[in-house]
């Protein structure tokens, strides 16, 4: 996501294959210009996914993986990601699934300190996003980031 409200949360869970996954599919849109691209988004979870409790509807598989085999299914089309997920489920007992999760940033304060008047230091804050650069954050706010002192 371009909005910096949000950010991106990567899972990683093995989930037992038998008797079946449990993880519902849904392409939310196929490319026009590249057959076999599309978002893909988990849209319902049962048996071993809902009993795991660490994927999300909404979330987007973006790789798996059996033992020696693996797949990135990052903007791969419903077909595909079906595909690369029943060739990794045939290698063994358990999936290893990677999933992207939209999480929104939360708000936090910067407190830090600045040299006011007769050399005074006085507290400043800011408000940050979760994960946003420190240092990107304290130029946006013409705090001086260097004291030549």
């Amino acid at each position: 996501s371009n909005n910096e409200d949000y950010g991106i949360e990567v899972v990683r869970t093995e989930i037992k294959s038998s008797p079946f996954l449990g993880i519902e599919l849904s392409e939310v849109k196929h490319s026009k210009i590249d057959s076999g691209r599309g978002l893909v988004l988990i849209s319902g979870l049962t048996g071993n996914a809902l009993a795991d409790g660490k994927l999300q509807v909404g979330d987007t598989i973006v790789g798996v993986q059996s033992g020696d085999v693996s797949y990135r299914t990052t903007a791969l089309d419903y077909e595909q990601t079906i595909a690369a997920i029943t060739s990794v489920e045939k290698q063994n007992d358990s999936v290893t699934i990677q999933i992207n999760r939209l999480v929104e940033r939360a708000p936090i304060d910067i407190k830090f300190k600045t040299h006011g008047t007769n050399d005074q230091q006085d507290s400043a804050f800011i408000r940050a996003r979760a994960g946003e650069n420190l240092r990107s954050v304290l130029m946006r706010a013409n705090a001086k980031l260097y004291d030549p002192k």
